[in-house]
């Protein structure tokens, strides 16, 4: 249940006020009680709140709930005590979403900026931003209305963040043209010179990173990442991007709209990461290697070939799931074999041989 120390609660509101706001059917439940003043999981819920119950798996805690209301689906309504309110939806996860929204709004940023702030009089800052004591605006920035600057975060010069934009604590930009609705977390470095070294015969000389990192609307990365500027072309983040913490992401690498990377992934320089790709944590993405829309990634891959649209894959290297379970299967299977006894003659080596490449051919397949 959320700690009112942290976080802000309105309400209460009733169950069928809750269920115009998200489109759902309101079942009536028994025990009369409609109003609803929190949130909460289904092994902690009171009277008063209204949970979750998603999946079959979480039947258990449903059954000694003290919720008054829960979302569910219809085909999980039967599940359901009749003393509680019922909110029917097919997506019931998005409805709660937007319950919990309902229940604790963004607070509203206040405008202010700190007197221990350093501003570049070149800097153009938009109406009703907040900029945080230890920030550094240099000259040239542009950011537009709304934007928040945490503690520290240096902004380098000529950087341009769209309106409602928020930076965290700690945070660097540089050479970056960002959209409207961009919120970076804390510690991540944002337009660093990309990872370019040319061989000499006195060791290596850096490639000038001449770049820039552009960024789209509503983009979210997380803390501890790190984006590098491109060599010559641009690094690209496409708009509804959602990047998780420990993320690095090297020069000119272009990653579509609507893409979600979970923490740690790695992506080398000039790979192309098209619209709408689910990455999962610890992911290792090869340089100039491109991946199709749609595709989804499995924990801990190594990708270093292309992969085709609307695919799943997995593995190290990565490839197709079928063919990456038939391969842990088949590796599963020779671990647990014993070691045969020498052939006493010429047939028993034979026959060993031959289920030896039987075995192969499987793994190969």
């Amino acid at each position: 249940m959320p700690d009112p120390s942290f976080f802000c609660r309105s309400g209460p509101f009733s169950s069928a006020h809750l269920a115009a706001r998200v489109g759902a059917e309101l079942v009536r439940g028994s025990s009369g009680n409609s109003e609803v003043d929190d949130v909460a999981g289904l092994d902690e819920a009171t009277e008063r709140n209204i949970c979750l119950f998603a999946e079959i798996a979480y039947l258990h805690a449903l059954h000694v709930t003290k919720a008054a209301a829960v979302v569910t689906t219809p085909s999980l309504a039967s599940s359901v005590a009749c003393t509680m309110d019922m909110l029917l939806v097919d997506q019931p996860r998005l409805a709660f979403a937007l319950i919990q929204q309902l229940f604790y709004p963004q607070p509203a940023l206040t405008a202010w900026i700190s007197p221990r702030a350093i501003i570049s009089g070149e800097a153009t800052i938009g109406a009703g931003c907040r900029i945080e004591p230890g920030a550094v605006i240099e000259a040239q920035v542009r950011l537009g209305e709304g934007c928040h600057v945490g503690c520290n975060a240096v902004i380098g010069a000529g950087v341009s963040l769209g309106a409602g934009c928020s930076i965290g604590a700690n945070v660097t930009i540089s050479h970056t043209v960002a959209g409207d609705r961009v919120h970076v977390f804390a510690n991540s470095a944002i337009g660093r010179p990309g990872f370019g070294f040319v061989k000499t015969a006195r060791g290596l000389l850096r490639m000038p990173q001449l770049g820039r990192v552009v960024i789209g609307d509503d983009v979210e990365i997380g803390s501890g990442c790190t984006v590098d500027r491109g060599t010559l072309g641009d690094t690209h983040i496409g708009s509804g991007a959602k990047i998780d913490n420990g993320v690095q992401i090297a020069h000119n690498v272009t990653i579509g709209i609507g893409c979600i990377l979970a923490g740690h992934v790695g992506i080398a320089g000039s790979a192309t990461i098209e619209d709408f790709v689910v990455i999962g944590g610890g992911v290792v993405i090869s340089d100039h290697v491109t991946i199709g829309s749609r595709v989804q990634i499995a924990v801990g891959s190594c990708v270093i070939r292309d992969v085709a649209a609307q695919t799943v894959v997995g593995g190290y290297p990565a490839v197709a799931m079928r063919q990456w379970h038939r391969q842990t299967v088949a590796v599963t299977r020779l671990a647990r074999q014993k070691r045969p006894p020498a052939p006493k003659n010429e047939l028993e080596a034979f026959r060993a041989a031959k289920d030896a490449v039987d075995v192969r051919q499987e793994f190969d397949s």
